[in-house]
Formats: structure tokens, sequence, C-alpha cells
């Protein structure tokens, strides 16, 4: 990778790969894997994906396709236009967005990013997830094209903490474009802490907008990045999941993993300076209570006037308070892990 970034008109054929000591098989099977295309093909994509970026900077077509290994400007410029929709002298005023298959704990994802930022990461088998990828084209003015993008290494390190419970908020860049509002309903998610959860309701109050709960759904619902953007952390004002575009098996688990996940700035000493106040009135109200405080309560206790024994709380309860375009899918394909995860 690092030898193909270097110089991306370089064509590493099966023969090289061998003589570098790398199996080819074993190779193709790597990028399949990972990235749902084979190693060649994926070299194509970076050679025009560079090309790309070069002609946006003001360099000239020719120089370009000759300088991306194409020994022709006709085969060059067929190539371009098949992946950009557009000829190499009208792509300067188009962006792109890359794309990248992550394999999680609880399945395949799709991540794509611009140059601002991330600006998706879904799970494969979401429904809305074709959607979502002509949107973000859309709004972005761009054509959508497997690739590498320096923001994937940050978000693939930075999900990897994540769920190995080490890392509690993300740095990495985010680019949403998208309404006032949207805006305004996705930068609040972004405050709910971790391991803490929120309401529609109480998001709506606080935009200041009460009446709009439904609006604020909506809104949440068209978050375009999972986990990041964490609308997992919203749920009903009965203490119910409410849907989830992963899947509520899903967002059950990150839930979990949140609440599971030890805050190491969690102070517990109730002697460090700002809780030993609290400690002293504690050992003053003891020490004045009656001597014969015990008997006292156990009076109270005994009340023939209270019931003897107090309800159990329903499950639900317990519950409740327990719980505070197509293409590019079906040419990466869903991985091994997400039929069982649906399972």
């Amino acid at each position: 990778m690092d030898a193909l970034s270097a110089d991306p008109s370089k064509k590493f054929r099966d023969e090289e790969l061998t003589r570098m000591g790398l199996e080819p098989s074993a190779i193709r099977r790597w990028f399949l894997k990972n990235h749902g295309i084979t190693f060649h093909a994926y070299q194509r994509m970076f050679r025009l994906n560079s090309a790309f970026r070069h002609l946006r900077e003001g360099a000239p077509v020719t120089g370009t396709a000759f300088g991306s290994g194409y020994d022709s400007l006709s085969g060059f410029a067929d190539s371009f236009k098949s992946v950009f929709g557009v000829a190499p002298s009208n792509s300067r005023h188009r962006n792109v967005i890359n794309i990248e298959r992550l394999d999680t704990p609880l399945g395949t994802m799709f991540a794509c990013a611009a140059d601002a930022g991330v600006c998706l990461l879904e799970f494969s088998d979401r429904k809305m997830l074709e959607t979502e990828l002509k949107d973000i084209a859309r709004l972005h003015n761009a054509e959508i094209i497997p690739g590498h993008n320096p923001h994937f290494d940050t978000l693939r390190q930075q999900l990897d903490e994540y769920f190995a419970g080490t890392r509690k908020s993300f740095t990495v860049p985010l680019f949403t474009p998208g309404t006032p509002f949207q805006q305004k309903v996705w930068e609040l998610l972004q405050s709910v802490p971790f391991g803490a959860t929120s309401t529609y309701k109480r998001q709506a109050h606080a935009l200041h907008m009460p009446a709009a709960i439904r609006a604020v759904a909506r809104a949440n619902g068209m978050n375009r990045i999972s986990i990041l953007v964490p609308c997992h952390r919203i749920i009903s004002e009965d203490g119910q999941l409410t849907g989830y575009g992963g899947g509520v098996h899903r967002k059950q688990w990150l839930l979990d993993h949140e609440k599971r996940t030890p805050d190491p700035k969690a102070d517990t000493n109730c002697f460090k300076s700002g809780h030993i106040d609290l400690f002293l009135i504690f050992i003053i109200l003891i020490a004045s209570l009656p001597a014969n405080w015990h008997r006292l309560g156990k009076e109270v206790t005994h009340d023939p006037q209270l019931p003897e024994n107090r309800m159990e709380e329903s499950p639900q309860k317990q519950n409740l308070l327990a719980d505070q375009y197509r293409g590019i899918v079906d040419r990466y394909g869903r991985g091994p892990h997400d039929r069982a995860m649906a399972a």
C-alpha cells in the first residue's frame, strides 16, 4: 500500500508481487475481504482517484493521463468517464467521495469520506443505505468510488478503540451537510454523554422547540454517521429503544457496551476535594441522632398504618429503570458476520 501510494502509476502484476515475496492469491483474497474488489481493480481505482485529484488542482489532462500509467489519452478518457461520469476536461467542478468497507464486532459497515471529513458510516444491511449514498453524492456534487482516504485510518483506529472499551469520544473530522435544523439536531446528538441516554422530547426542549418532537425524531433518522453521531443513545419516554437504522439488536448492544465500559475519569474517592464536605456532614448527622435511633427505625418500619409488603415493580418498569446507488452495495456484498447478527 505504501508503494502504491508513493507511485499510483505503478502497476503491480502477479510476477512482481511474487518477486516481492507476496502470494498473489493471498493478496487477492485480502482485498476482496477488506475492499470488496480485487487488488488489480483497486489499483485502477487508485490511479483514477489520484488522477482526479491532480486534475482538480489544475494539472493538464495529457500529463495526468500518462503520469497515471495510461498508454493513450483515449484509454484514460474512457476509463475516467466510466467511473466519474464526466470527461477529464470537465472534472474540475466535481468532487470525489471514497468508500471503504469496515469489519466491526456488529457486522460490516461502509464508510465514506471526502476531503473535509467522514460523511457516512452505516451498517451494510441498512435499508436506507442506497438512498443515503445517492444523497451524499448529490449534496457533495461528487462521485462515490472505492479508494483510500486519509480519514479512514483515523476512523478505523478510533472505532477499534471504541469497541475495545478504551475510547468514549471521537476526534475524526466529520462532514455532515444538511438543513440548519438537521445540523442543530446532529450537533445536539453529539452532546449526549457516553453511557447516557436522552429522548426526543428532551432534545426538542434543549433546542427550545418543545413542539418539534416529531421533527427531531425525523432528523435523528436522517443521521448518516452511526456511532460517531450517537443517535443510538436516543430512546422513547417510556424507556423503549424505538427504531434504529442498524437494527434494534445493535442499538441494545451499543447501549449495553457503553454502560459496562468503566470510566477511568470517574471519581469514586469521597475523601478527595469536593467530596470531603459531604462526608463530614454525613458523619455529623449520624452523630447527632438520638441514642435510640435504631428503635425508632424499627417502630417506623412496623407502623401498622404502613403496608407490610411493598408491591413488586412490574417487569416493564424494571426494564425501564435498568435502561436509562445499489451497485456500490452489491459490489461490496455483505460480510459473513452480518447474517449472524441478523439471526
